[in-house]
């Protein structure tokens, strides 16, 4: 199997992905997932939707750090609705 490990970053070896699902089996169920899901928010998921080669409409995608500098001295409004 080749991996690319960052174990110092993700604490993720060898070892732990010995019976992991299958990529196909993860990217299905990801696929599915999203397919009932309107706004997705987290971190930089660009990368994420990369790996997994899946696209997802941008104009429903928010990152939650950026929404922290969006709404920094913004209404109660704001940050309610960025989280």
């Amino acid at each position: 199997m080749g991996l690319y490990s960052r174990f110092e970053i993700t604490g993720i070896e060898a070892a732990n992905l010995q019976n992991a699902m299958p990529f196909k089996h993860v990217r299905y169920r990801v696929n599915a997932i999203l397919g009932s899901v309107r706004l997705l928010v987290g971190h930089d998921l660009r990368h994420d939707l990369a790996c997994l080669h899946l696209d997802y409409p941008p104009h429903l995608i928010r990152s939650a750090l950026l929404g922290m500098f969006m709404c920094f001295g913004k209404s109660e409004n704001c940050r309610q609705v960025m989280g």
